[in-house]
């Protein structure tokens, strides 16, 4: 994981192990959560935000079909 500041003033170093070289990853899922370079949520939250939307989707399409006692 690449950390950098707010000011995002990135600072390219090169990291290799033996002779691979490892890629910055720009964000990462820890524990379900999925945190981007600068520690915040945004990332997190606008993939949260697409499932919602999704599920949203699905309830109002089956609101008409599906009895409100199911």
């Amino acid at each position: 994981m690449h950390f950098m500041t707010k000011s995002k003033l990135a600072v390219d170093i090169p990291i290799s192990h033996k002779v691979n070289p490892i890629n910055n990853a720009w964000s990462t899922n820890f524990l379900g959560l999925t945190l981007d370079s600068t520690l915040s949520y945004k990332t997190h939250i606008e993939q949260q935000s697409c499932k919602l939307h999704s599920a949203c989707y699905v309830i109002r399409s089956l609101k008409y079909v599906i009895s409100t006692k199911n």
